[in-house]
């Protein structure tokens, strides 16, 4: 392409919220490279937006991920129109809220039989801990019940190998099984009449396709709105996550000014983390020290804030 960056522009696009289109021409890629997304689309949610067609659209083709959107729609039109007795979302997100609000069961695990779904567990953590890890109403009254689970999972013969000894013997963690009928290198034995996949699986409910896919991650993401629902909380924002940023901005700015020439001492921190900073600090320095990146000299922090 050469250093021509005209030319390279032309080898970029971009997926933006449409408050960032500005900076993203002002980059250089041109407005008809822009897959826009609507503001207030969380990451969590944004699968279906161009966040993840264009991802998806290029690795396993138009067809599949075209495939992948009619299955979140059908949960979708599920969800909006089945009665409340068979919404699988609705039924999901009250077995949640009993488990945690009524048993009290603080864990829930997620079992995928299938090494497709490898990341759909952690996937399932992020859109649910960070929907409903929540401690206000959405009114901003304190919530007083318990909410939220710590939700996490392996493909189901990783866990068996891992944490499945808690679960069989230990503590109680209900369990959320997703497998399938059709496996994904189907192999029988001629003369067994019971292959590996069936032991594995009973048969459970669906097809890992791009179609079956869609459905089941629109349904766990209708589970989690019917939970922030039942527990009267916003699962659309994430001020947790927020906060986080915040402060390790702050962490930063005093780490970058106790290496400035002054080596500015750490302030308004609590004595554990202020010991723990300071440490690191007084290590990390010495160490850049010996590798001839910095010329001032190290200081030894020895008062408590």
């Amino acid at each position: 392409m050469g250093e021509d960056p005209k030319v390279a522009m032309k080898h970029l696009a971009a997926c933006a919220s449409e408050s960032a289109s500005e900076r993203v021409t002002a980059f250089g890629i041109p407005k008809d490279r822009l897959f826009p997304l609507w503001d207030w689309v969380g990451g969590r949610y944004s699968v279906c937006s161009s966040v993840g067609a264009l991802p998806l659209s290029l690795k396993y083709g138009f067809q599949q991920f075209d495939s992948f959107l009619a299955g979140a729609r059908s949960m979708d039109r599920h969800f909006l129109h089945a009665p409340l007795e068979k919404n699988m979302p609705v039924l999901m997100g009250l077995l949640g809220v009993w488990n945690i609000s009524f048993m009290g069961y603080k864990t829930r695990t997620i079992l995928p039989y299938a090494e497709a779904l490898l990341k759909f567990p952690a996937h399932i953590q992020q859109l649910a801990m960070e929907s409903n890890g929540k401690r206000v109403t959405r009114k901003g009254d304190k919530v007083s019940y318990d909410i939220g689970q710590v939700d996490f999972g392996e493909p189901g013969t990783n866990g068996q190998h891992s944490f499945f000894q808690l679960l069989h013997m230990g503590q109680v963690c209900p369990a959320e099984f997703i497998g399938f009928i059709e496996s994904q290198n189907p192999l029988h034995i001629k003369g067994e009449p019971i292959c590996s996949h069936d032991e594995l699986m009973a048969n459970f409910f669906a097809q890992v396709n791009a179609y079956h896919l869609g459905q089941i991650l629109a349904l766990y993401e209708h589970r989690t709105a019917v939970e922030g629902f039942m527990w009267d909380i916003n699962s659309f924002d994430q001020w947790g996550v927020e906060l986080g940023k915040s402060l390790a901005t702050d962490i930063r700015e005093k780490m970058q000014r106790f290496r400035s020439p002054e080596q500015e001492a750490p302030s308004g921190l609590n004595p554990s983390t202020y010991r723990l900073m300071s440490r690191y600090l007084q290590q990390s320095d010495s160490l850049i020290k010996k590798g001839g990146n910095i010329n001032h000299r190290s200081k030894v922090i020895k008062k408590d804030p």
